[in-house]
Order: C-alpha cells, then structure tokens, then sequence
C-alpha cells in the first residue's frame, strides 16, 4: 500500500492492507458459505470465522456480548441501520431534522427518507457551506 497519501473522503470505497486481501482470499477459497443457515461443514466453518470475528471486536472495542456487534456490507449501509432504527424509535411526526451543510450525501439522503415518511421538516444549518 502507498503510505504517501491519505484521503478523508471516500467512505465507501478505501485501500485494503494485504492482511485484509489475504484473509479475504482465504475466506472466498477456503471456506465460504451461508453463515447460521446451514448444517454442512462448509457452513458450520463459515459460522464459526464469523462468530470468532464478532468475539474479536466484541472484545475489541469492550462491548459487554458479541450480540452487540453487527456486520454490515459497509459504512453507508450501517449509517442508514443506526439512522432508521434511531428514527423509528425517537423521531415523530412534527419534528425536526437539522442538516449541517457539511453532511456526507448518504447521510443528508437518510435523513430525507426519515423525514418523508413521518413528515418531519429538515432545517439545513446555513453557518457553514462548502
């Protein structure tokens, strides 16, 4: 990997360390299967790398149960997760949604599906534009 740069930028797509291309290649050549849906050994070794990952962050970042970790196909998918499941648990039909104008636009588009599905007004925060 190049080290001579950094971006900030680019939520979704990012170079991958050859730690991460290796164990990929193991995960796709070695043992990939449907995880918790199968009873093949193929399956069952699958669930066992999953869970062991899921133990391994749990334990990572001091979480009290690997239930409290999921695995999402990345970072706009598990912002759009936490922005519903907050929304449809506290936000309600009348309230508002401030958007700064430095927002990232998968987040900005979340927030405007909330908002159309309760009625929500979305206040944008003129301070500070790009």
């Amino acid at each position: 990997m190049d080290r001579s740069w950094c971006t900030w930028t680019i939520a979704a797509t990012s170079q991958k360390p050859q730690q991460v291309l290796d164990a990929i290649m193991e995960a796709y050549t070695r043992w990939n299967s449907n995880i918790h849906r199968g009873v093949h050994h193929l399956s069952q070794v699958a669930t066992m790398h999953h869970e062991d990952a899921r133990n391994a962050v749990a334990e990572f970042i001091g979480a009290k149960s690997s239930d409290e970790i999921i695995f999402t196909k990345g970072t706009t998918d598990s912002l759009n997760t936490l922005a519903f499941s907050f929304g449809e648990a506290f936000i309600h039909e009348g309230d508002e949604i401030i958007v700064s104008g430095v927002e990232h636009h998968p987040e900005v588009t979340i927030q405007q599906l909330m908002a159309e599905g309760d009625a929500q007004k979305i206040l944008e925060d003129s301070y500070y534009k790009p």
